[in-house]
């Protein structure tokens, strides 16, 4: 029989009273053997959630120094409220996760821990809105390249076509006067295309129509993408 649990809990008996960030602050268990060595994972000013490798029974109240960095260590009186176990098949797979409360902690010391707390969670909130900002400002508004894309498109056969108009073309050996033959193959895609004034502006239409498709479906992708990527 397999039993996990690998989610940082709140302590219980806080009742979510007290935030808590991720740390990684070694600390030391006083024990009945000895001093066993650990670290705490995540804290609050009401608690802690440590590692050691050894199991501590339920409700035992014995006494934790944690060491945060570049202060001096903090001396506090702990109780295990819970024990995150790993076992398979029989075994116990270390180390041994644990929810403890500060069951006596100076004031000093709970006032450090709790402007840590706070600090920690400003970054954090911080780091989160500008994740998101940069996120967003990825992003591309589906509607809003397709109609920049559409209309870009459509002018640049509107004004194409007219400039070879205004340019005028040449009689060919068969005696047809031509302008654009390039440009006059959009016909065999754009029915009603021709290169004229008129033939301009069916031009911009189907150039609206299909910039607008391309566009739309250029940021639809894109989004898909940076959003898979985030």
């Amino acid at each position: 029989m397999i039993y996990q649990r690998n989610k940082l809990l709140p302590i219980k008996e806080d009742g979510r009273r007290y935030p808590r960030v991720n740390v990684e602050w070694p600390v030391t268990l006083q024990t009945d053997r000895g001093s066993m060595a650990g670290i705490a994972l995540n804290i609050s000013s009401g608690g802690a959630f440590v590692r050691f490798k050894e199991l501590i029974p339920k409700g035992k109240t014995l006494g934790m120094t944690l060491k945060p960095p570049n202060h001096t260590p903090l001396k506090v009186t702990i109780e295990t409220v819970w024990t995150d176990k790993y076992i398979s098949s029989g075994k116990e797979i270390k180390p041994i996760g644990m929810g403890v409360r500060f069951a006596k902690v100076s004031d000093v010391d709970r006032q450090f821990v709790s402007t840590v707390v706070a600090d920690l969670l400003k970054l954090e909130y911080v780091k989160e809105s500008c994740e998101r900002l940069f996120s967003a400002s990825l992003r591309l508004h589906a509607k809003i390249c397709g109609l920049t894309l559409g209309i870009l498109t459509g002018l640049a056969i509107f004004v194409a076509t007219n400039w070879l108009v205004i340019k005028g073309g040449h009689i060919t050996p068969n005696g047809e006067y031509v302008v654009g033959p390039h440009l006059r193959l959009l016909s065999q895609y754009f029915i009603g295309y021709k290169v004229s004034f008129w033939g301009s502006i069916i031009g911009f239409f189907y150039g609206f129509g299909f910039g607008a498709l391309c566009g739309a479906a250029i940021g639809w992708f894109y989004n898909k993408i940076t959003k898979f990527r985030n």
